[in-house]
Formats: C-alpha cells, structure tokens, sequence
C-alpha cells in the first residue's frame, strides 16, 4: 500500500478562480500485472457489502484479460484483497460493466462472440461458493441486429435495455459505414433470452450511441448519440414503451447540441437520472470557453431539466467545462455519491477526477474540485459513505498495469 498527496483545487465552474484546498490523500491498494490482469478497462460497480468489481484489458492465464472483484478490509484488518472470478479466453475488450440485485455481473464486449460485433455475458457461481462461470445472454450480428454494445441498464422485471454503436443495415445511410447504431432490450425467457430493437438510427437523428441509458420511473429510456461533425450533430434521445398490447416504443429527439460550445461527442458518457429528475452527463469535447484558459474546448458536465407540464423544451445547464486539454475528455459516466455531489472522470492527459457540489442556497455554481490522479483513470468511481473515492487506473502501479487506488479527502 503506497500513499501519495496531490493538491486540489476548486473552482468556480463559471470563472474558474483557484483557491487551494487541503490535499486530499492518495493511496494505491493493489497493482494490477500478471494473474490479477492489466490494464482495467470498465470502472468499478459496488454491491451492497462494499465489495467493488472489474474488468482488466488482458492479463490473466489466456492474456485476454479477466472479471475480478475486490473485498474490503475484514474487521481489524488493513488490506483489500482482490480474487479473479472469470479469466476471459477469447479477445471480448469490455465496454461496460453493470450489477444486478441477485450479485451477477454482466459483461458487454465490443469484440468476440460468433460474428465478431460484440456480446453480452452474464456472470455468476455455478452454485452457492462455486467457481464462477459465464452465459452467453446475446451474440449481435452486426446489420439490423447492431453490434459494439454498451454496458446495459437493468429494469425491474429483469430486462437489459443497452445501446449498440454498430450496424444499422439497409436504414443506415451508406455514408456512416454501417455505424448508425441501436437501442435493444434483451428480456428473459424461460432459460434463454428474447433481443428486440426498439429503435434504428438511421443518421438524422444521431449516430453511435455508447454510454448508459437512463431508465426513468415510467419505463422510459434516456440517451446520447453522437454527430458526424458535420451533417448530423450530437442529440439526447427519450423512448417511452408502448401502451399495454401494442409493441411501438415512441421515440424523440429532447435535446440537440447545436455547435462546439454547447458540447460534442456525449456518447460514452451516457446519462445518469439524479434524484431531482434531472438528467446529467459529459460531454468529451466542446462546451464554454472559460475566458482566460486556453483555446480549446475539451469537455463539460451538463444537465438537463424538463419541461413544465404542458410544455416539451428541456433546458440544458452547463456544470462545468474543462479549462484546459489536461482537464478534458469527459467520456466516462458521472455518478452521485449519499449527499448528491457528482463525481466525473477525465482521461486527456493522465487524467483526473472531478468533484461537483451542488450550489449552497441563494447559488447557483457548482463548486468544482479537482482531483489530480494521473495515470489516465477509468470511470465510473464509487465513493462511500465518508466521501472516500474508489478507483481504477489503466495505468501506473509498480508493473505500469494499472493500479486500484482510494483518494481520501
């Protein structure tokens, strides 16, 4: 265990006036290298005993990489200790990882499966303290089917509501090259399971959308997709299910990023719905330009409000815009930790993590804090109930793998 100390800033997430802060505490708990895998590439999900799970890029006995979870210290104990659940033996490359409430993981992968675009696995033990072992949910084929998934979202019947970046087939203009992309849901069926598209991009409406969906308290799914940069530009999307016996998801486009100072590029970001009934999410490039700090337009966290009753524009507010390349690249999704701050994930640069309060009474800026990690971590976080913050590293650690780390206020 080695602890580091880095300076922290806040900042106006308007004019970006410093003021120094007390150094949070950085303390690496594992490194990543050989049987534990390297390089993680999906952030950490939590299950309610504190346990933190993960998804290395390679490593482990097949070099494919490997599913691990990471347990806290037992009563008067120091140390985590990590155990490999899954070693991956085909070149699947994680996208995305989500925890359902019976303790099973679920896998997206950009590569592997039957036609090579990409699967969804589930995960779990073969029984009660077994060795655990993976089930394929859906192989995509690429075409009408899509393909590349994101991590999905559960509902609660069970179903996996997900977006896949690829494919499109005949719908999708021949200038996208077959990257219109999807929105499927995957529901159980007996043993087995049942994938429907609810809704085929078709490039007037996006493209490539990526990140999390949020599912809203009627059933209705929330989403980004992406521009080309020069026709189609970025959008958030809202599907509502049908009425009982008819099968139509209604779909809309609630908000289009009009040029580079609104924000591009919030696929991979995805959406998250805050407790107020807010939508939240980053964008990796564009947003305000802070007056004052650099030329650049390399990120920003937004939200977006809905309308009034009687009403359809939903507004965008602007959280905060990276002040420079270094502060950038916000494409991870953002969480909330119990007293509703906001945690994001830059990678330009070695990275940081960023910490949004939300504004005091009578306010209305989001005091930002900085926290400089470097080593490019992977979002999302976990932060626990003293406001620690839970992370991965695709690099650093002793083997330069990658590194488990807790930044302490």
């Amino acid at each position: 265990m080695r602890t580091r100390f880095f300076a922290a800033f806040i900042l106006s997430a308007l004019g970006f006036a410093s003021i120094a802060r007390a150094a949070p505490t950085i303390t690496t708990l594992l490194d990543f290298g050989g049987a534990i895998g390297n390089h993680p590439n999906t952030g950490l999900v939590a299950d309610a005993a504190g346990n933190l799970y993960g998804v290395t890029q390679d490593g482990g006995r097949y070099g494919r990489g490997v599913v691990f979870e990471l347990s806290p210290p037992a009563p008067g104990g120091t140390g985590w200790t990590s155990a490999v659940l899954y070693e991956l033996s085909v070149a699947y490359e994680a996208s995305g990882l989500t925890l359902d409430p019976s303790g099973a993981l679920y896998v997206s992968t950009i590569w592997g499966g039957t036609h090579q675009n990409g699967a969804i696995l589930k995960l779990m033990p073969a029984a009660p303290g077994a060795a655990w072992v993976a089930k394929i949910v859906h192989e995509f084929r690429g075409g009408l089917d899509g393909g590349q998934p994101g991590p999905v979202t559960i509902g609660s019947d069970g179903t996996l509501y997900g977006a896949a970046t690829a494919g499109g087939g005949s719908s999708c203009p021949a200038r996208f090259q077959d990257f219109c992309g999807n929105v499927f849901a995957l529901t159980p069926s007996g043993a087995g399971w049942n994938m429907r598209v609810l809704h085929h991009f078709q490039g007037s409406q996006g493209i490539t959308p990526k990140g999390p969906l949020a599912l809203g308290p009627g059933g209705e799914l929330y989403g980004t997709a992406v521009g080309d940069g020069r026709l189609v530009m970025s959008s958030v999307v809202k599907l509502v299910p049908p009425p009982a016996h008819q099968t139509h998801w209604a779909f809309s486009t609630i908000y289009t990023f009009s040029h580079l100072a609104d924000g591009t590029s919030p696929g991979a970001a995805g959406l998250r719905l805050g407790a107020d009934g807010y939508l939240y999410g980053g964008t990796a490039y564009g947003g305000p330009r802070p007056s004052g700090h650099g030329a650049f337009h390399t990120g920003s966290i937004y939200r977006l409000l809905p309308p009034p009753a009687g009403q359809t524009h939903w507004r965008k507010e602007n959280l905060y815009s990276a002040p420079s390349f270094n502060n950038g690249g916000l494409s991870y999704p953002v969480v909330f930790d119990a007293s509703g701050r906001l945690y994001a994930t830059a990678y330009n640069n070695g990275g940081d993590i960023i910490k949004l309060t939300p504004p005091a009474p009578g306010h209305t800026t989001w005091p930002v804090t900085t926290l400089e990690t470097g080593d490019y971590p992977i979002g999302p976080v976990v932060v626990d109930a003293s406001g620690t913050v839970y992370a991965l590293t695709y690099l650093g650690g002793l083997y330069q793998a990658g590194a488990f780390i807790s930044i302490t206020p």
